[in-house]
């Protein structure tokens, strides 16, 4: 998964995104979403 985030955003934004989205993901179809080791711009 890519998030870019175009401004507006905060990091903690993002990462709450990113959170949300891998337990959404993982709640409805059993698939856990594995974060890369890279954060840009942090």
């Amino acid at each position: 998964m890519i998030l870019v985030n175009l401004g507006g955003a905060t990091v903690e934004h993002v990462i709450a995104l990113a959170d949300r989205a891998r337990e959404t993901v993982r709640a409805r179809f059993g698939v856990s979403l594995v974060q890369e080791p890279a954060l840009i711009g942090r």
